[in-house]
């Protein structure tokens, strides 16, 4: 997962004061960090960024820091990540922004378990030319191609499409204050609910009204005074020489043989999506399990 210095993140959030928007941009990474870690088949999640700040910020078991070049692009700063991590040692290797504040640990699981053996998949964002996903089974086979028209760059390569209804967690990457507003009928994490409830009527997410097994326990979230911890931690900063930790480690997740994505319905009821690199237009037909 990269991360940008907290005071250059999300600057496309016009109207929020920067103090604000920091606050904002930790509590969308630590909803990504507790749905990513929440993953059973997850080993660890690898953070690449060059401000010193995050390590502390973002602090938990299974978390590993690795500091990227200032001359890295996105994509460099990924790959480093993952070649500085030790991931040779994972048989599945998966990439994903750190402003998905509605992300499910059971959507993104059933997303890395669709992924399976296959060498190069991705799931596109909600706003349709970009990506929020891209998974690998090797360090060698991991040339993501985030950036502008990144879904088109993905697709030219090969990799797999995986579709998922606009409104998911796993494709509401938040670049603008539309896109928080949108996301919030998802219903959004803990840590985000609890900054937004200054400058917007916030829901936080409930499980109890989501189906099956997309329901997700709130009991690993932080408390209120961790994230005030946080804010103090924004507020006063670190120096820019502090030391961070680290990381050699990996991601992993389940594979499986099923080449299906699931979409949810209105109703609820589960029906399973998947479009091959080859197809160009058109959605692919579905059938419900």
């Amino acid at each position: 997962m990269p991360l940008k210095r907290l005071d250059i993140a999300k600057s496309r959030l016009a109207g929020l004061r920067p103090l604000l928007r920091r606050r904002l941009v930790v509590a969308m990474a630590r909803d990504v960090r507790d749905a990513v870690l929440a993953c059973p088949e997850v080993d660890e999640l690898v953070i690449v960024t060059r401000d010193s700040r995050w390590p502390e910020l973002l602090h938990s078991e299974r978390t590993r820091f690795v500091a990227d070049l200032p001359t890295d692009s996105l994509n460099d700063a990924l790959r480093r990540g993952v070649e500085s991590s030790g991931s040779a040692r994972s048989n599945r290797i998966a990439a994903l922004p750190g402003d998905l504040p509605a992300l499910q640990p059971a959507e993104l699981q059933h997303a890395l378990d669709i992924a399976g053996d296959t060498p190069n998949m991705f799931v596109p964002d909600a706003r349709g030319d970009g990506t929020t996903l891209f998974t690998a089974t090797s360090v060698v086979g991991f040339r993501p191609r985030y950036g502008e028209r990144s879904r088109a760059a993905h697709r030219h390569t090969g990799a797999q499409e995986l579709l998922l209804p606009a409104l998911t967690g796993l494709r509401q990457d938040i670049d603008t204050m539309d896109d928080l507003s949108t996301v919030r009928a998802l219903g959004l994490g803990v840590h985000t609910t609890a900054v937004t409830a200054a400058f917007m009527t916030a829901t936080p997410r409930d499980s109890a009204k989501l189906p099956g097994q997309f329901r997700s326990s709130l009991s690993s979230t932080a408390s209120t005074a961790e994230l005030d911890e946080a804010h103090r931690a924004i507020n006063q900063g670190r120096p820019d020489d502090a030391p961070r930790p680290s990381a050699l480690s990996s991601t992993n997740a389940r594979a499986s043989s099923s080449g299906r994505s699931p979409v949810w319905r209105e109703d609820h009821e589960l029906e399973w999506q998947v479009r091959s690199p080859a197809s160009s237009s058109g959605r692919a037909s579905t059938d419900p399990v």
